[in-house]
């Protein structure tokens, strides 16, 4: 069966070695994998394109940006966003055009005849804008790489740039500590964490009476996949309810998973109360630019030249922003399950795959993978 993700992964990179001409990547395809349907999607996706001296591809319809579009959707679905989004909506933005956000509810009341009216305390709405931001990785690889005729070359080639950007949006989203700068949007945890007991029905009610009642229904819980054991053990969720992969419900809530939250942790947020505004992955390459990078030769952050080593790099830009726009929009108590660390740290290795074995024996995922840095080849 005709694997899209592949194929556009494989007409990338047939691109770079073609140095951007499409005809010369239709016959890298044809000599390589002998797929007629991947060479006619070259030659379809790039009738109209412009090529510049720097060896990047720019175009109305490239197909990078096509491969992009294919990323966005896998980094959102890897990322705690799409696992939330999921559960329910994000407040969907435009960039920098402007909106009327709900801040609060009218209020209303039951009056006898000839009594006063009740009257709202002020607007329920107020103005609300989403700058994007930009999220970048960059992945080198030989062109000897990009020449190996094999499929898991193009996984790879998805696979390395999606856990990045995903890993990056969890990181940036989950950390109670980032305040957000320039470059970063903040995490809508951030200046509102509590400290919690320990005891863990005591924190859990504490964090959902912090809710606007009228949200109580829109929220969505976050949890560290180490803590999920002892919510087990607890009883505040069963084997058929939550899993260390694909989150569930706590307490009857639903419940997100992502390593970014600090271990013993328990968040909640309300997507209803937080804007999100995603444009998407862009994704561009050149095997004649200059990069500054450690390709683990032992000569540690050095400058690179992709032409003099034979090496093309990928860039992968995935602009998105959000931003909490009400009061109560989401929050953290901090220990709340005070034995989570110790009894994950007292057992064998913490990755997803054995905490996951642990929790339902008889069920698998496989670990995070760590990205690559460089995928290298004999230089010609």
């Amino acid at each position: 069966m005709y694997d899209s993700d592949v194929a556009l992964a494989r007409s990338a990179r047939a691109m770079i070695l073609a140095h951007g001409d499409p005809a010369a990547a239709q016959n890298v395809i044809m000599t390589r994998w002998g797929s007629a349907q991947a060479a006619e999607e070259i030659a379809r996706q790039f009738n109209t394109r412009d090529l510049v001296d720097t060896g990047s591809i720019t175009g109305t319809d490239p197909l990078l940006e096509n491969f992009g579009n294919r990323l966005a959707p896998l980094v959102m679905k890897k990322s705690v966003l799409g696992q939330i989004a999921a559960m329910y909506a994000f407040w969907k933005c435009r960039p920098y055009l402007g909106y009327l956000v709900p801040v609060g509810n009218a209020l209303a009341g039951w009056v006898a005849q000839g009594q006063q009216k009740p009257v709202s305390g002020g607007p329920s709405f107020a103005p609300f804008r989403l700058t994007p931001k930009k999220l970048v990785c960059l992945v080198p690889y030989s062109m000897e790489t990009l020449k190996v005729v094999h499929a898991d070359i193009d996984h790879a080639i998805s696979r390395d740039a999606t856990n990045a950007l995903a890993d990056g949006l969890n990181e940036a989203f989950c950390n109670p500590g980032n305040a957000g700068d320039d470059a970063t949007p903040a995490s809508p945890f951030y200046g509102h964490v509590q400290a919690g007991s320990g005891d863990f029905e005591a924190d859990f009610a504490q964090l959902i009476a912090a809710i606007p009642p009228d949200l109580v229904a829109g929220a969505v819980l976050l949890v560290s996949p180490l803590d999920i054991p002892q919510l087990l053990a607890g009883g505040f969720a069963d084997h058929s309810t939550l899993s260390v992969r694909d989150g569930g419900f706590v307490n009857g809530f639903p419940a997100a998973v992502c390593t970014s939250l600090p271990v013993g942790s328990i968040a909640y947020v309300v997507p209803q109360a937080v804007g999100l505004c995603d444009l998407g992955v862009l994704i561009s390459a050149s095997a004649q630019a200059t990069l500054t990078a450690d390709f683990g030769d032992g000569q540690g952050e050095v400058e690179h030249g992709l032409w003099q080593e034979n090496v093309a790099c990928t860039k992968a830009e995935h602009w998105i922003s959000w931003e909490a726009f009400r009061d109560g929009a989401a929050g953290m108590i901090t220990d709340a399950l005070t034995g989570a660390a110790s009894a994950v740290k007292s057992k064998a290795p913490q990755d997803a795959e054995s905490v996951e074995k642990a929790v339902a024996p008889g069920r698998t995922t496989k670990a995070k993978p760590t990205p690559a840095v460089l995928h290298r080849g004999r230089k010609s």
